[in-house]
């Protein structure tokens, strides 16, 4: 009796429902990250989706390469979708981590500069008296010795005592807003050069603003803008209590949150709009600094930094995050320069008096560039 032949078993194609559903899964990522790079494009007030998945960048940027690492490790032929998609942030990062840049030692000519978010000098880590806060913010900036100070939520009761706070300081300028409890707050700029004009972008229904002057420096001109643009109005301390608390907390929270976010984009796209209008109406050279309350990936840091330079990536070193609260992650407060003058130092000290970290820069007209 002949015996069958028995055939080995073939082995099954390793391209069944798990392959199929991790490419998928790849390409949602990566669809996910392609569109948050978009919010530094696209006007929120066009479409706003975009600006929603920008702010969770860095999120969505580590989701990627968790998932080109998985697709590397299993030898999977779809690698190419996050590694594609994760080009683009390498342009991205510049902005938010810099390997090198030493500072340059001091050099004759140069502006030293600091812009500073105070939080109204009681949003601070060591919960001190508000008084005693606002005296440790001025001994600061007295010891840094910095040409010009552009100060927001700076906080006062008494609008007189300005003048002794910046006793070094020959020029001034303010624009404050007088709340029910007998205290000004608004933005404060103070300077070591003449001051030749100044003025106020008033942002409507609102309380921040833009605060600009004319400065002369040697045989030049500047217009400086000290800027606090509307806020996410969001509180992370409370979130995260939350998300460590009970689950059915953290959905209405979330809805609450992309609500106020969606006014907020909408009021900085305006906000943008109409300080660069005015800096197209000059045609004296920009020094934009202050709080933006919005990332390195978004419409208005784009707008603004469009034709500038921002002192961060020119010449910081190591993270560029200035607001204390899930540090390293948020950077959020800027000096951006005009394109012919030169970095020559950038710093954001972790000094704890606020919820923003100030941010110095020292910069230099480079006069070779205007021939």
């Amino acid at each position: 009796m002949a015996q069958r032949k028995s055939f080995p078993k073939k082995k099954k194609k390793n391209f069944g429902f798990f392959h199929l559903s991790f490419r998928v899964i790849l390409l949602i990522c990566a669809c996910a990250l392609a569109f948050a790079y978009l919010s530094a494009l696209i006007n929120p007030q066009t479409f706003l989706f975009p600006t929603l998945l920008g702010l969770y960048f860095i999120p969505l940027a580590l989701l990627n390469l968790i998932l080109l690492i998985i697709a590397v490790f299993r030898k999977s032929s779809s690698f190419w979708i996050p590694f594609l998609a994760l080009i683009p942030s390498l342009f991205i990062l510049e902005f938010m981590y810099q390997p090198s840049h030493e500072p340059i030692p001091w050099e004759k000519g140069e502006i030293k500069i600091l812009t500073y978010n105070t939080g109204l000098f009681r949003s601070g880590k060591n919960h001190q008296d508000s008084d005693d806060n606002m005296e440790a913010v001025m001994n600061f900036i007295e010891n840094e010795a910095p040409d010009i100070v552009c100060l927001q939520e700076y906080s006062i009761r008494d609008t007189l005592s300005i003048r002794r706070h910046f006793h070094n300081y020959p020029y001034i300028i303010h624009h404050l807003f007088k709340h029910s409890d007998g205290r000004w707050t608004g933005n404060v700029t103070a300077c070591k050069f003449p001051i030749l004009t100044s003025g106020t972008v008033v942002f409507k229904g609102s309380t921040n603003l833009s605060l600009w002057c004319d400065i002369q420096y040697g045989d030049r001109q500047y217009r400086v803008f000290n800027n606090h643009l509307e806020s996410n109005a969001i509180s992370l301390t409370s979130l995260i209590k939350k998300i460590g608390g009970r689950r059915s907390d953290i959905k209405p929270e979330l809805e609450k949150i992309h609500g106020k976010i969606k006014t907020s984009v909408a009021r900085r796209s305006d906000q943008t709009a109409e300080i660069l209008t005015n800096i197209n109406s000059c045609r004296k050279p920009a020094i934009i600094c202050g709080d933006f309350n919005d990332m390195p990936l978004s419409y208005t840091f784009r707008q603004l930094y469009k034709g500038r330079k921002d002192s961060f990536s020119e010449g910081g070193k190591g993270f560029g995050a200035t607001y204390s609260i899930l540090w390293p992650l948020l950077r959020i407060d800027y000096i951006l320069i005009p394109e012919n003058m030169e970095v020559l130092g950038h710093e954001t000290p972790r000094k704890e008096y606020s919820d923003h970290y100030p941010v110095i820069s020292r910069i230099k007209p480079n006069y070779e560039k205007d021939i």
